[in-house]
């Protein structure tokens, strides 16, 4: 399984994902797990929703934090609605990120600026950038309710921790071999299972 995720102008950072890796793939959602060493990376991506989670757990199912702006567990990324074609997953990253501590609660919203440079470079559709906007404020509004941890739990439980195939290095592509990311054509395929 691959997982392609475009980050403008011009890069594609392809992730080979290990079939025992999946751990939830359904209309909504895809839920897998990567062991680095010691921890587990577990990511979230949503068809239905503007943003990614990505967060890191030991083996024993423990939040494990990274030092940063703020000490934090949760990556969520805020990025265009997964779209699939056949065992091909693809996103579009738009560069909002906001970090959150292992309590669910502590957060930074961190790269607004590069936001806004994409958006005056027109590297991001209007489409995109109002997704970007809601897709910000739902993850606010979780995060404020204190409800992350709740949230993805339900998705898929932490305390769950099988077996799973080892991370490796992504590599870079270029935009050009990936039409489907391309601005005039990823826009028909968001929230997609194809």
């Amino acid at each position: 399984m691959i997982y392609n995720n475009y980050h403008a102008p011009d890069q594609v950072r392809v992730f080979n994902i290990p079939k025992q890796s999946i751990r939830l793939w359904n209309e909504k959602i895809l839920v897998y797990d990567l062991k680095c060493g010691e921890l587990i990376l577990r990511h979230y991506s949503f068809y239905d929703k503007w943003l990614e989670i990505n967060c890191t757990l030991d083996l024993k199912s423990n939040f494990v934090t990274e030092k940063g702006p703020i000490e934090w567990c949760f990556n969520c990324g805020i990025c265009t609605p997964l779209f699939s074609i056949k065992n091909n997953f693809y996103n579009v990253d738009l560069f909002i990120d906001v970090l959150v501590g292992s309590d669910g609660k502590e957060h930074i919203v961190k790269d607004q600026d590069a936001f806004n440079h994409a958006i005056a470079k027109e590297w991001i559709a209007n489409e995109e950038i109002k997704g970007a906007k809601r897709g910000l404020e739902k993850l606010l509004e979780i995060i404020n309710r204190k409800e992350l941890i709740i949230f993805l739990d339900r998705l898929y439980p932490f305390k769950k921790i099988d077996e799973c195939g080892k991370s490796s290095p992504y590599r870079i592509e270029k935009l050009k071999e990936f039409p489907y990311l391309t601005k005039e054509i990823r826009l028909k395929y968001f929230g997609k299972k194809l």
